[in-house]
């Protein structure tokens, strides 16, 4: 296994992982991505190459606002 940040690339395996843990609608991850990842400590664990974790640290919930 191998702990790393997470790369722009890695997004639909993120929103994978989100949908698999949260079962939320596609819009709603779509936000969470475009709001937090980008401002976030975003980690992942792989195992033979593959996103199986995420852990998303923000910086701050101040800037989150839902529609």
């Amino acid at each position: 296994m191998i702990i790393d940040r997470a790369k722009e690339d890695d997004i639909g395996r993120l929103e994978e992982l989100w949908y698999e843990a949260f079962g939320d609608d596609k819009e709603i991850i779509e936000l969470f991505m475009s709001k937090v990842l980008n401002s976030a400590q975003t980690y992942v664990v792989r195992k033979s190459g593959i996103i199986v974790s995420v852990l998303y640290a923000p910086v701050s919930y101040t800037h989150l606002t839902l529609p």
